[in-house]
């Protein structure tokens, strides 16, 4: 089937974020993120954009048949949202993964304290996933979502991973018993931390660390241990996530 220009400008919107929550859509791209949303969350594909020499295209279900359109490269181009965009790109419906109010209150689960850079929170989107994190949840100044950035650099975590925009007022009120957790230069070693099932794991502002509320807030600050010689000021966001989600895995698996 082939595309329309009014679909083709309808595309391209979707590159800013008021027409993305305007039409309650967004985009992915590229080979391995379309195949991983037909494999899991085909219902939330409202249609494909693919060049005729995309090997998936036998592989699409047949409930999306109709929802395929072909495409030449010049096409592509103009819908795509990256600099060199790949062979085929699909509109979703919104939607994150809920978090489960149990693994929640039992696991590790991360609060983003007004995180800006998209690579960054994409980053972190995967490291959650493969730490098999309870839940991400997002301060409301954080960066969105949704952002194109964000969603590629998860290269498909992005649907595995619960996620929620809330602020830590709210986050708190409903789940009261959990301990939250800072990283900090002034905290105790990384070693000397008993990680405690039903944590929040508090990542700060790239280059503004954690608010001051969030820091008082927190029952635990952690270091983690540089080179003494070393001259580097901090550790990016995202090294810093897997750094501790690391530390609490291995801590998880000496409890059981």
């Amino acid at each position: 089937m082939p595309i329309s220009k009014a679909q083709i400008k309808y595309l391209q919107s979707l590159k800013l974020k008021k027409y993305r929550l305007r039409y309650n859509k967004f985009i992915v791209e590229g080979d391995k993120m379309v195949r991983e949303a037909m494999r899991d969350i085909p219902e939330r594909i409202v249609s494909i954009y693919a060049r005729a020499d995309w090997d998936g295209l036998s592989q699409v279900p047949h409930s999306l048949q109709e929802k395929c359109y072909h495409v030449n490269s010049t096409e592509l181009e103009r819908i795509s949202l990256q600099k060199e965009p790949n062979q085929v790109l699909a509109e979703l419906e919104l939607g994150l993964k809920t978090p489960d109010e149990a693994a929640v209150a039992k696991g590790l689960s991360l609060y983003l304290d007004r995180t800006q850079d998209p690579g960054n929170l994409g980053t972190i989107i995967r490291i959650a996933d493969w730490f098999g994190i309870a839940a991400i949840f997002l301060s409301p100044d954080t960066v969105e979502p949704y952002n194109p950035k964000v969603v590629q650099s998860t290269m498909g975590s992005f649907w595995r991973v619960p996620m929620e925009s809330i602020s830590i007022e709210s986050l708190q009120q409903r789940y009261p018993t959990l301990s939250l957790v800072g990283s900090s230069l002034s905290g105790k070693p990384l070693d000397q931390w008993e990680a405690k099932s039903g944590s929040l794991l508090i990542i700060g502002n790239e280059s503004k660390g954690m608010s001051a509320e969030m820091t008082a807030a927190c029952s635990e600050l952690l270091l983690i241990p540089g080179d003494n010689n070393s001259l580097a000021e901090s550790l990016n966001a995202a090294v810093s996530t897997g750094i501790l989600c690391s530390y609490w895995s291995i801590s998880a698996g000496r409890r059981e």
